[in-house]
């Protein structure tokens, strides 16, 4: 990937080069204006004889010199502009599909909203510190999040839990997004437990339909990350021979 080059044509090496060169120019700029921050005039310039203005002094004036904050600010606009140019190009280079695999700031529970369940602020910290790894485990304790979440779910009254549930599990989603990002089958997971909650009948009660999607979650466990994890398995072991080499994707 470093030998590639981007779509301005500029190696990673030459990318590189040009952030050093900004640093250094940045360091320069900001060495020189500290010393023309300190300078103070050594004499006082005569009346009328027509002194030539010294930088930092406040009582001399000139008509034909650039101020000193102009050129500063001017020099760190463009360079903020190369920065972001710079940023930009990097990031364009990420893989989203590994993302899953980034060490993410962490799940600030102190500023968590209030409607978030008890059961996800632990998974989420769990998720950030590495406590639990791997995309099976993580899908599981996830789901078995879920359930507690739904199990402890009030419909409000004038709406249905079809309708409603899916918006009180978002920000459940968003905060465990926000601890680590998702994996491939955790995405998968949760849309296939909206499709189950959208697939509940309004005519049944709250407690039976909390009841049969905690049986739907079970049964996704077991079909589609348990008997699934033995299949692939028994698959994988007709594929390789004596002597292979294996990449894992995990």
């Amino acid at each position: 990937l470093m030998s590639e080059t981007n779509k301005h044509g500029k190696t990673a090496k030459e990318l590189k080069a040009e952030r050093r060169a900004i640093q250094e120019r940045q360091r320069a700029e900001k060495a020189a204006r500290a010393a023309g921050n300190a300078a103070v005039p050594s004499k006082k310039p005569a009346s009328g004889s027509g002194a030539s203005t010294i930088v930092g002094s406040t009582s001399a004036t000139s008509t034909t010199a650039t101020p000193l904050s102009e050129t500063a600010g001017s020099t760190k606009t463009t360079d903020s502009k190369q920065r972001h140019s710079l940023t930009k190009e990097i990031n364009s280079k990420q893989v989203d599909m590994f993302s899953h695999l980034e060490i993410t700031k962490g799940a600030n529970t102190g500023l968590a909203p209030k409607e978030i369940h008890p059961a996800i602020l632990v998974l989420g910290l769990q998720f950030s510190e590495f406590k639990i790894c791997g995309a099976n485990a993580r899908c599981i304790a996830a789901l078995t999040a879920f359930q507690k979440v739904i199990q402890d779910y009030k419909t409000p009254e004038g709406t249905t839990l079809s309708r409603h549930l899916p918006t009180h599990l978002s920000p459940q989603i968003t905060y465990l997004v926000n601890a680590r990002p998702m994996s491939v089958g955790m995405g998968n997971a949760i849309r296939h437990l909206k499709w189950e909650i959208s697939t509940i009948d309004i005519e049944m009660s709250d407690d039976e339909a909390k009841k049969l999607l905690c049986e739907k979650i079970d049964n996704f466990i077991r079909d589609s990350i348990t008997v699934a994890d033995r299949v692939i398995v028994e698959y994988g072991l007709q594929k390789i021979q004596d002597g292979d080499v294996i990449l894992t994707y995990a």
